[in-house]
């Protein structure tokens, strides 16, 4: 399965600097990986929003599904935040 994870809104403007990726495009990841480190306070500062989507983009082609906790705001490391099944 593939997801895309877009993390925060309107944050093009600051050129990358709250973001520091772990992995890079393509690569296979599992459960429980860390995927970029973000300074949560350059965001805040900037008065930008701390949102993160989750969208999987080949759903309906493997006939997957993906269902999010829609109570989940506030995540801590490692906590499940929704299930993908095929």
């Amino acid at each position: 399965m593939q997801f895309l994870i877009h993390i925060g809104i309107d944050t093009v403007n600051l050129s990358g600097h709250p973001f520091k990726p772990i992995v890079a495009e393509g690569d296979i990841v599992e459960a429980g990986d860390e995927l970029v480190k973000v300074d949560w306070n350059e965001i805040t500062n900037h008065g930008l929003a701390k949102t993160v989507m989750v969208v999987m983009p080949n759903e309906q082609k493997l006939g997957a599904a993906v269902t999010i906790n829609d109570q989940v705001r506030n995540i801590e490391v490692g906590a499940e935040i929704g299930t993908a099944t095929r």
